[in-house]
């Protein structure tokens, strides 16, 4: 059982009061899952981000997948049959397009698409002998890798900044 109860109104710059009401077998995947959400920092911002599209969708999205231009949403829920599993359907939108895909169709550019994606990664892993590195747990201590990443970002910037002011500045031979 899943229940809100409606927010009484609010004036302006104060915060609504919504209540839910949760079974308590998915209270653990509920509550984390909110308050990520509700954070107000740029980790509740890119939360919220990620769900962007969920509104937009009728049926449940397995998975989306977004190109510079172009994107293709799988819809759910999937749907087995004979140890085989399908999605609802799918929908393309790239430039002048906003096509529809059946079941069999979606089932087929979601293999298309990880199909890509793996070649991507291995291709990755290979290029820069990701093979040769050491194992590390997956877990980030995000109060040492944040402030490193951001001075890695800047770094690389300012690097880069300066040899295309360079290039610019030189006359061409």
């Amino acid at each position: 059982m899943f229940k809100i109860t409606p927010p009484r109104p609010a004036r302006k710059g104060q915060n609504v009061t919504h209540t839910f009401h949760i079974a308590p077998r998915m209270e653990q995947y509920v509550v984390p899952l909110i308050q990520k959400l509700l954070q107000e920092n740029e980790d509740g911002e890119t939360y919220r981000g990620f769900l962007r599209e969920w509104p937009r969708a009728a049926r449940p999205p397995l998975v989306h997948y977004q190109g510079p231009i172009s994107r293709c949403r799988i819809d759910g829920p999937s749907y087995s049959v004979n140890r085989q599993h399908f999605p609802m359907g799918a929908l393309i939108e790239s430039p002048g397009v906003t096509a529809p895909l059946n079941p069999v169709e979606a089932r087929e550019i979601n293999e298309r698409m990880q199909d890509a994606i793996e070649r991507v990664i291995l291709d990755w892993v290979a290029e820069h002998d990701l093979h040769s590195l050491r194992r590390i747990p997956s877990a980030v201590d995000r109060s040492t890798a944040d402030p490193q990443a951001i001075k890695f970002i800047q770094d690389w910037m300012s690097r880069h900044t300066t040899i295309k002011a360079l290039r610019e500045s030189c006359p061409n031979d």
